[in-house]
């Protein structure tokens, strides 16, 4: 009888494999290199995305603006301005097509937020953008913390170029004294304000050294130059002198008349209105007597009476001063006064002049040390590709197994012949008789 067919071993299949065993290797390998290298070159590229994940710092940051009050917006980070700045920092990436680049939407930005579990510092975002554009992830991820700096390089611009003394730039421009004293004044309240707030964020002993000073002066000590500048005194005796002396600057006789004839009318309007708020006021206590749900209406009432009632006064001391002015006869006592006058307010101005440009150099220094970008990582997030490592040892295994097999049945399909015909000679004669 015909023998059954054993089954077919591992070692079978070792045996026959292991004489072809470096042919194996040998197209393995080079498959392991070419497919990788395809994957790379042709389908890669195409499809992955490089990603970082950063965070951007500056003072004040939480107030969402600028430092020079321009409004902040991460999607700023991926416009056709700040993309092309970033491409002219590295002559890696200087055949960029941001034009293509954008059109494609192959660049984005996001901000990215956590949870209490996993907090995330305000002002982190996720930039990310198609590797077709680069040579290699080493230049991507380059081109993208480049593009991130622009944050911190349009920071320090802005700090940079604002002008800190901008409520004196119409200072010898304006007609009266007056608005000069108001000019003053609102400088020297921005400059106190502008030191409390960095005072607020690093506390008023951080200290910042100007430029070839060893020792730095504290945020505190700057502050308290500004701050005991054109004093609350100060304010009151320039005032008063400007009162009592009628001193004018640019206004003639026809020009002050005018200002008095609009303050007056001012004042009437301003007393007609308070009569009507008044009356209003004593109908809504006589209709809603007891009713505690109408004391904010009350309150809303008295407090714009309030208002118009100090606006009547300052129109009163306004008027007071241009009468003055006009009755004022110009003689060597009056130019005396007024030159005394005008040099302790000259002397006002030219101090906070000073400061401002003291608080431009400090701000400029401080940004500088305390603007920052940092990033999570320092490679790029490589999302939507094939990795090269995983394609070459896949790339090899299969190509050996598939060789392995290739092997086994070539030699298989070898021996059956000789197998076909040691069976056939054994056997009795096809058409024989039997006994």
């Amino acid at each position: 009888m015909r023998e059954e067919s054993e089954g077919v071993s591992l070692g079978d299949v070792w045996r026959v494999v292991v004489g072809k065993i470096w042919w194996l290797i040998l197209f393995s390998a080079i498959a392991a290199i070419i497919v990788p290298a395809l994957l790379y070159f042709v389908v890669r590229r195409d499809t992955v995305e490089y990603a970082l994940t950063f965070e951007v710092d500056y003072p004040d940051l939480g107030s969402k603006r600028y430092p020079d009050g321009t409004a902040f917006d991460y999607r700023d980070m991926i416009s056709a301005e700040t993309l092309r700045a970033a491409k002219a920092t590295d002559e890696d990436y200087a055949d960029l097509d941001v034009s293509r680049l954008l059109e494609a939407d192959d660049i984005s930005v996001e901000p990215v937020t956590g949870d209490e579990k996993n907090p995330v510092a305000e002002g982190t975002y996720r930039l990310g953008i198609k590797g077709k554009y680069f040579r290699s992830a080493e230049t991507a991820s380059k081109y993208l913390r480049a593009v991130a700096n622009q944050v911190i390089e349009r920071v320090n611009t802005a700090v940079k170029r604002f002008n800190n003394a901008f409520y004196l730039e119409t200072y010898d421009s304006v007609l009266t004294y007056e608005e000069q004293i108001d000019m003053l004044s609102a400088e020297k309240d921005y400059l106190v304000s502008q030191y409390e707030s960095l005072i607020g964020i690093y506390g008023e002993n951080y200290e910042v050294a100007m430029q070839n000073e060893e020792a730095g002066k504290t945020l505190r000590s700057y502050f308290a130059e500004v701050n005991t500048t054109l004093a609350n005194l100060t304010l009151r005796v320039l005032r008063t002198d400007l009162e009592n002396g009628g001193y004018r600057l640019r206004e003639d006789d026809k020009l002050i008349q005018s200002i008095i004839d609009d303050l007056q009318k001012e004042k009437q309007e301003n007393v007609a209105l308070i009569e009507d708020l008044e009356q209003e006021t004593k109908k809504l206590q006589t209709l809603y007597a007891g009713d505690a749900s109408y004391i904010p209406q009350f309150d809303a009432f008295h407090s714009r009476i309030a208002e118009l009632i100090a606006r009547n006064a300052a129109i009163d001391t306004e008027t007071e001063i241009r009468t003055r002015s006009l009755q004022t006869t110009p003689s060597a006592e009056y130019d005396s006064k007024k030159q005394a006058f005008v040099d302790r307010l000259d002397r006002e101005y030219y101090l906070l002049i000073q400061y401002a440009d003291i608080y431009h150099a400090v701000a400029e220094k401080l940004y500088q040390e305390e603007s920052r970008v940092r990033f999570f990582s320092t490679k790029p997030e490589g999302v939507g590709g094939t990795s090269i490592a995983l394609a070459a040892v896949a790339s090899f295994a299969v190509v050996f197994l598939a060789g392995a097999v290739v092997v086994y049945v070539a030699h298989a399909f070898r021996k059956r012949p000789e197998a076909d015909g040691g069976e056939a000679e054994g056997a009795p004669a096809q058409g024989g008789k039997l006994e």
